[in-house]
């Protein structure tokens, strides 16, 4: 027995077929019409008059082109063949009309209608308005156009692997690097490019990031399209979905060669620094240590004038290698700041050299070498600075001395023609092994030797350099290699093209007669040393150790001249100057500091300096600037 009689109702909440389709139909979101073979509509849902515009009863007895735009007619052509076909037409895109004149994006599935003996008598289609989803669409693209537009065009070279760790992305800067493709690259294709002593290290490292979604970071070459290898720091960063698992990995590679390489070079320049200073403390100790002992030989031998006389010498050779170190490094700064003018004059080239070698013979002679100069027969007129010339030839000759064993030779020679003149120094030395001609210019860069255990500051040569560029000229290095000596030439033009000029003032004739000299310093033995020399020479000094103490005396005393300390107790220096000149002193004031710059120098001339000195200043200095001072009537 059926469970239902003939004329038993449908099941509460149940409607019957037809109607049930019919509610189906009319509650679904998506439009759904029929249409017969003709393309005359028959059936139109509610969905289908809310989405294109067209109730029911305005749409059902017309043509289906109600809704189709003019340019997309054939389309209905084309789809009727297909369904008179018994095709069913799935997922088709297009662009249907509504009643207010819009476009709609549509996607279609149309499937033919048959009836009872399986004749095509019509086509139900349903519509689904995509609308949103092609303007999400097309804001992706957009996205993602802008995307590779910013990935092709970063300085980084970028790539993008699946959650394996299978790359199947790179940006246009990878390719255009490695000189490859993506199907030469993709997966695991980009160990092709990676340095072989690095590689396998690597893969271990990546593949642990792979399996355990950690962050990946490393550093490597990469193989250029030219062959060479670069140093890149690379990253690569999981991207999660919203449960927290990984989906895909973006990496990046960053060039790092040149920051290497500066981090390399001021690493360098740092223990050249280190090393320099380590020699600065032995190049001083050595003479204070001298000297400290000649004063001891002296206090012990005081009615012995020979072993005095020597012990002096050795403190006025030794005072004078400190003060050339301290010039050399005070030089070195100026220079580095463009600060250093030349004092250029006409002078005959040849005779400098000559005193400069004077002057450096025993010091050849000490250390065992034997020394030989070649010069012209007659003058070699030259425009130079004349000072900064016999530095450059003393540095060159002291590193011939200094890295040239006992028994070797060294000469020089001076050569000249109408537009250039050469100096030329040779040895048969250490010399230079083949990478070194250029950096033994640089700064604290020293010639290596293993039978030194001082190398020299490194200063020298690179000072030798800078003064022969600034006087328009150059410096150069040669050397059959290690242990076969070496070559420096300096040419210089016989008449600058600009030159850096300072005026040089016309020599002062010197009046003998004594002056008055109040001598203003807090360093007790210092002045006592000028004020000795200054006494015995024949002048007469006062001695103050403040500035408050100066003004007294300077009131008593009436100096011609004031020697005073920047750096006293109370009120310094500069404010000493400022009450003198305040007070109508018209003494030559002179600064005696170890203060040097550029702006030192301003502040001492701002605040009524005459002179300002450099310490240490040698006492023939002094008393030339003494002896040239005005004297004034006391009456």
């Amino acid at each position: 027995m059926a469970p239902y009689g003939d004329n038993a109702p449908p099941p509460t909440g149940l409607l019957e077929p037809a109607r049930l389709l019919r509610a189906i139909v009319e509650t679904s979101e998506d439009a759904i019409v029929a249409k017969d073979t003709g393309g005359i509509v028959v059936a139109w849902n509610v969905a289908a008059a809310r989405m294109f515009g067209y109730t029911a009863d305005e749409a059902v007895g017309c043509h289906i082109s109600l809704i189709i735009p003019e340019d997309r007619r054939p389309e209905e052509d084309a789809i009727m063949a297909r369904l008179l076909a018994g095709e069913r037409i799935s997922r088709f895109e297009t662009v249907r009309r509504t009643r207010d004149g819009r476009l709609l994006d549509v996607e279609l599935t149309i499937t033919p209608i048959r009836n009872e003996h399986n004749v095509i008598i019509g086509a139900s289609k349903i519509a689904r308005d995509i609308t949103e989803r092609r303007r999400a669409e097309a804001a992706l693209r957009d996205e993602e156009g802008r995307f590779r537009t910013l990935a092709d065009n970063m300085s980084q070279l970028a790539w993008m692997a699946d959650r394996t760790g299978w790359i199947f992305w790179y940006n246009r800067r990878w390719f255009d690097y490695t000189g490859t493709t993506l199907e030469y690259m993709q997966g695991w294709g980009w160990r092709s490019v990676h340095h072989p002593d690095h590689l396998d290290r690597v893969v271990a490292h990546i593949r642990r990031s792979f399996e355990s979604g950690e962050p990946w970071e490393d550093t490597f070459p990469l193989r250029a399209s030219d062959g060479t290898y670069r140093w890149f720091l690379s990253r690569a960063l999981p991207i999660r979905d919203a449960d927290g698992a990984v989906v895909r990995w973006l990496g990046t590679n960053t060039d790092i060669t040149d920051q290497r390489r500066l981090e390399a070079e001021l690493a360098e320049a740092n223990q050249r620094k280190d090393v320099f200073l380590a020699t600065l403390a032995h190049e001083l100790r050595n003479p204070l240590g001298a000297m400290r002992t000649s004063v001891a030989v002296m206090q012990a031998s005081r009615h012995d004038a020979v072993t005095t006389g020597r012990a002096l010498a050795v403190v006025e050779r030794q005072c004078a290698h400190v003060a050339r170190l301290l010039d050399d490094l005070l030089d070195v700064s100026r220079i580095s700041r463009d600060r250093l003018e030349l004092q250029l004059a006409d002078v005959d080239l040849r005779q400098v050299v000559l005193d400069t070698v004077d002057v450096m013979l025993p010091v050849l002679a000490a250390a065992g070498v034997h020394f030989e100069a070649r010069t012209p027969d007659g003058p070699l007129e030259t425009r130079v600075d004349p000072a900064r010339v016999q530095q450059m030839i003393g540095n060159l000759l002291a590193n011939a001395a200094k890295y040239t064993p006992a028994g070797g030779r060294a000469h020089l020679t001076l050569d000249g023609d109408d537009d250039t003149v050469t100096i030329s120094i040779g040895d048969t030395g250490v010399g230079l092994a083949p990478d070194m001609l250029g950096p033994i210019f640089d700064l604290f860069v020293q010639v290596p030797d293993r039978h030194r255990s001082q190398q020299g500051l490194g200063i020298g040569l690179s000072l030798v350099r800078r003064l022969a560029e600034l006087h328009g000229g150059r410096a150069t290095a040669a050397s059959p290699g290690l242990g076969h000596g070496s070559t420096f030439e300096v040419r210089l033009p016989r008449r600058p093209s600009a030159p850096r000029t300072v005026a040089v003032a016309p020599a002062a004739s010197v009046d003998t007669a004594a002056r008055r000299v109040l001598l203003v310093d807090d360093d007790l033995d210092n002045a006592e040393a000028f004020s000795t020399y200054l006494r015995v020479k024949g002048h007469v000094t006062t001695i103050a150790r403040s500035g408050e103490e100066a003004l007294v005396l300077a009131g008593e005393a009436a100096p011609d001249v004031v020697l005073l300390d920047i750096g006293l107790p109370g009120i310094d220096g500069y404010e000493t100057c400022r009450r003198l000149r305040a007070r109508g002193s018209r003494a030559l004031v002179a600064a005696l500091t170890g203060w040097g710059q550029d702006e030192d120098r301003r502040r001492t001339a701002s605040a009524g300096f005459d002179q300002h000195l450099v310490k240490p200043v040698s006492p023939e200095t002094v008393l030339a600037l003494v002896a040239a001072a005005p004297r004034f009537d006391r009456r």
